[in-house]
């Protein structure tokens, strides 16, 4: 039984519904009452009897990409239906979800923060659509809608877990959208010149028109820098020369012409510094030198620079991009010996860790910025929620702290902010935006799930600045676990740790070349090494 509809909603949509009612059966009685469309069936069962019903909807629209007739669309997946039938489609599903879990492994001996991670895994495969991952498929969470920023949270966490096919789907989509970006800040004509491009705060599927309601959020600019980073370590972990050339490397110097073009400013004295926007929220609008913004600006003008070098083009103007880069860095606003989240600031923000986490364009030897992120670390519970309500610390904003923590060499704090996370799951084991006695809003948070799954994944294996850790940040009290991670570089990291010393570790390249590499074990020592590389 099909039927029609129509959705006008910001352009108008039409689809076909295909009712398929415990196909084979011949009493199916059909009703129709105004828009209600139901289809039932009577029958008798003798005792001990056992009957199964099963029943399928259809659904086609011209949204998707395949633009074939409706009609057509609908009737190949009803013979999908009915070749396959229940048992044949829920082994395809079955079969789905081992081949996810089956692209890492982590063993871990905290069951909270282990039942935090399996759970947060699960979420972030459910809520992973074909464009890429909503904050929630809820009409509260936005109504699923796409943020440049939450999405790399998303991103983040199954790339670090080896879900390549499915993390890709995040830069895949700004790609489909580069053209709607670059023309809204670019000039008339074809080219639009060099201006970059800017996607929105918020969008549905098509890129093509700001989905927020009305804010000063929609001065953020800092999703430029998160855009470029889920282009760039998409590459990074992959080692995918194609991807880089085709998809990635296009977003990440848009991101970067963009801010270059824009928002980049010189002073009187001949600092460099981002002009005035919205940077966190809770810091209130039009702030001057936000330092979470720059860090962003930051990243994409160097992850450019960085892959133009790999693909050995572009060199006068990304060389351009690294000396704005570090005269940007020099500006960066400081008091008391620490980076602020903007000039004159005295408010704690989670902002600070952002040259660390998420834009890693400093590391742990840079004095202010470790400064700036043991200060909040310490102090930070003021500003611990994304809004200005709650007492503790949300498990978003614990997941940062944890990869800052690991980021800075420490191997106490990373876990326990993990357990703080964890200790503000849901009955299931999901994550909430905020979940306070008093205090709860929006479960099943994909932002936070993706994080606390990248802060378990860089506790076990830390792959920034050039090195592979091992055991980067386990505190000293965990004497057993195990994992199989990717590493960047296309590296896939298999370790097992048993009563305190490490039993099994290899290290192999995904595509079977041969790749230098310098591995930190997890009693600090440094051995430079060869894929493929086992542990003797």
């Amino acid at each position: 039984w099909s039927f029609d509809y129509r959705i006008f909603g910001q352009q108008l949509v039409s689809g076909l519904t295909r009712l398929l009612f415990n196909p084979g059966s011949r009493n199916a009685e059909r009703r129709e009452d105004g828009l209600v469309r139901s289809m039932s069936e009577t029958f008798d069962l003798q005792p001990a009897e056992r009957r199964v019903q099963t029943s399928f909807v259809i659904f086609a629209d011209d949204f998707e990409v395949d633009k074939a007739p409706l009609a057509e669309k609908a009737s190949a997946r009803e013979k999908a239906v009915r070749e396959f039938g229940f048992s044949g489609l829920y082994d395809v599903h079955v079969g789905a979800w081992a081949r996810y879990y089956g692209e890492s492994e982590v063993k871990i001996p905290d069951a909270r923060i282990k039942r935090m991670y399996d759970v947060a895994q699960y979420h972030m495969k459910c809520n992973a659509t074909r464009w890429s991952f909503p904050v929630g498929l809820f009409p509260r969470h936005w109504q699923g809608k796409f943020f440049g920023f939450d999405e790399m949270y998303s991103h983040q966490g199954l790339a670090s877990s080896g879900h390549f096919d499915i993390a890709r789907r995040c830069p895949e989509f700004r790609f489909s959208t580069l053209k709607t970006a670059k023309a809204r800040c670019g000039h008339y004509g074809p080219d639009g010149g060099s201006y970059g491009a800017r996607w929105c705060w918020e969008s549905i599927e098509d890129g093509l028109n700001e989905c927020a309601p009305q804010g000063f959020w929609c001065d953020h600019i800092f999703h430029q820098g998160t855009i470029a980073r889920t282009a760039w370590t998409q590459y990074a972990f992959t080692d995918d020369l194609d991807y880089l050339k085709s998809v990635g490397y296009p977003i990440i110097k848009e991101c970067a012409r963009f801010f270059l073009a824009n928002w980049v400013y010189e002073d009187s004295d001949g600092s460099v510094y981002i002009g005035k926007c919205t940077d966190l929220e809770r810091l209130g609008p039009a702030r001057d030198r936000p330092f979470m913004t720059t860090c962003g600006a930051v990243y994409a003008m160097r992850a450019a620079a960085d892959a133009a070098e790999v693909l050995g083009v572009d060199k006068e103007e990304t060389a351009h991009f690294r000396e704005v880069a570090d005269k940007l860095v020099a500006g960066l606003p400081v008091l008391e010996g620490r980076y602020v989240p903007y000039r004159g600031c005295t408010e704690e923000s989670v902002a600070m860790l952002a040259g660390l986490y998420p834009f890693p364009v400093f590391d742990a030897t840079n004095a202010l910025q470790a400064a700036a992120a043991w200060h909040f670390v310490k102090n930070g519970r003021t500003g611990g929620n994304m809004y200005p309500f709650g007492k503790g610390t949300c498990p978003w904003y614990a997941g940062k702290m944890s990869i800052v923590m690991t980021l800075l060499g420490d191997r106490v704090e990373p876990a326990k902010w993990l357990v703080e996370a964890a200790l503000e799951q849901g009955l299931f084991g999901e994550t909430y935006e905020i979940n306070e006695p008093g205090c709860r809003k929006n479960p099943w948070f994909a932002t936070a799930s993706g994080c606390v799954v990248e802060a378990v994944n860089a506790m076990l294996l830390s792959t920034y600045g050039g090195e592979l850790r091992v055991g980067a940040a386990t505190p000293a009290e965990w004497k057993d676990y195990s994992f199989r991670l990717p590493a960047y570089g296309g590296l896939v990291v298999d370790c097992e740790v048993a009563g305190g010393e490490v039993r099994r570790l290899s290290v192999a390249s995904r595509n079977g070349s041969s790749k230098a590499v310098c591995l930190v074990l997890p009693d600090g020592t440094r051995r430079r090494v060869t894929t493929p590389w086992v542990l003797r």
